[in-house]
């Protein structure tokens, strides 16, 4: 669901963002695909044929649920939105579009682009880099960029290519994906339509070891109680 309320309670956005780092990793991966979905939805110009849509302002405040137990995502605050006239599509969705002159460092700092922050010509792409940061977020359940300035952002990240880190135990799948949306060349990123079907199935492969390691775990309590009975009969037989 995509809006713009004036007050929270008229769509009964519940607080969510402190929670966060109580999500397991799965939960974590789920919220990004809704979020990317609702950002593919904005992007191909689905609420307004013709016009493709930029929020140009991802972060945790600006994304929620609803209170109603649906638990659908809300994207909220679209005052720094901008649209312009899909033109020519291309493969990726619609969103190789050329750069535009847009206004720079629009949004929140720790969240924005290279090519935002630094006041360069962008597009969709740069929505895509936010996204990543937002989505590491997430599932870190740390903040990005934690004690950075401005100045510190653009000549660290902006001109120097720092990243978040990507911990070893997190699917390699989505290490690669946030490697790929964080591409210092726009070009380089995948389109929210790529973003959503990675991720698609990175959660079929998270699903599958989930379903394989309950098999293995069965598979051992029942070898550990075969194992068991046969202690059982060793025992009686030397009492015997």
């Amino acid at each position: 669901m995509l809006g713009e309320p004036n007050e929270p309670d008229e769509v009964g956005v519940c607080e969510w963002w402190s929670a966060v780092r109580l999500w397991p990793m799965s939960r974590a991966l789920m919220v990004g695909l809704h979020l990317a979905q609702a950002l593919k939805h904005l992007h191909e110009g689905e609420p307004l044929p013709g016009q493709r849509v930029l929020h140009r302002d991802l972060k945790p405040d600006n994304v929620g649920f609803l209170a109603d137990g649906s638990n659908t995502l809300v994207l909220l605050d679209f005052g720094l939105a901008t649209r312009w006239s899909t033109g020519i599509v291309s493969s990726g969705g619609g969103e190789g579009d050329q750069p535009r002159k847009l206004t720079g460092q629009t949004g929140s700092t720790r969240y924005m682009s290279p090519e935002v922050a630094l006041s360069q010509p962008y597009n969709g792409k740069a929505e895509v880099f936010s996204f990543a940061t937002l989505l590491w977020q997430m599932a870190s359940h740390e903040r990005p960029f934690r004690g950075f300035t401005v100045a510190k952002f653009e000549e660290r990240v902006a001109r120097g290519g720092e990243r978040p880190s990507l911990p070893q135990h997190w699917p390699e799948g989505l290490r690669e994906l946030l490697r790929d949306c964080w591409q210092a060349e726009p070009h380089r990123r995948p389109g929210f339509g790529a973003v959503v079907r990675r991720l698609e199935a990175l959660l079929r492969q998270e699903a599958d070891k989930l379903v394989g390691g309950q098999r293995t775990s069965r598979a051992e309590h029942v070898t550990s109680g075969l194992a068991g009975a046969d202690d059982a009969r060793e025992i009686s037989m030397d009492r015997v």
